[in-house]
């Protein structure tokens, strides 16, 4: 073989190298097992960060309870028993105190687009509405990272992840809250400490 063909053949050799990673990186899923890709969620505090699968996700302490969601209208809706994890617990992952902390929430969903928690709706103090849409109270509530409605993962069109406001679990009435508040296809939370 000449020197021109070994050229030639060395040449064709790392173009199809090239060509067969980039469809490698274009086509295969980022992460995650098959079949979980883009189920995961990253909690960021100060440049760490902890990723959680979902399989993660079920696996630590969770609550069931039935709530539902009131909009600007005075409507109530999407009204399910919905298991999720107390943000509280995520917290802990950097410091067991973190949930006492004065800190606000950054959540940030797939699309972007984010809602800031300040410490007090954090902490549940919510306004609570009954199933005719008067407010009851304001206070009580449980902020979690929702996964599942009525025993079934969440939907696409909500999920895989979602912030919801879930009663203390025992509770048989729904527990309803501001619609606004409820953070659909949620992909990461940022603790933002207190300045």
């Amino acid at each position: 073989m000449s020197r021109t063909n070994k050229t030639l053949v060395a040449i064709v050799a790392i173009a199809l190298i090239v060509v067969v990673a980039l469809l490698v990186y274009l086509y295969l899923p980022m992460g995650g097992s098959p079949g979980t890709s883009g189920t995961s969620i990253t909690i960021l505090k100060d440049g760490l960060q902890q990723t959680f699968s979902l399989s993660d996700i079920q696996t630590l302490k969770n609550i069931t309870s039935s709530a539902g969601q009131i909009n600007k209208a005075g409507v109530v809706k999407s009204i399910g028993n919905y298991t999720g994890v107390p943000i509280p617990i995520l917290l802990n992952f950097f410091s067991p105190n973190m949930s006492r902390l004065n800190i606000t929430l950054n959540v940030t969903a797939s699309d972007n687009s984010y809602e800031l928690y300040n410490f007090s709706t954090i902490m549940g103090n919510v306004p609570i509405y009954a199933l005719n849409g008067n407010k009851t109270e304001q206070r009580g509530l449980i902020m979690a990272l929702v996964y599942k409605k009525d025993g079934q993962l969440l939907n696409a069109s909500q999920g895989p992840y979602m912030i919801g406001f879930l009663g203390r679990p025992g509770l048989t009435t729904p527990q309803i809250s501001t619609a606004s508040l409820w953070w659909r296809n949620v992909r990461s939370i940022r603790v933002i400490p207190a300045s």
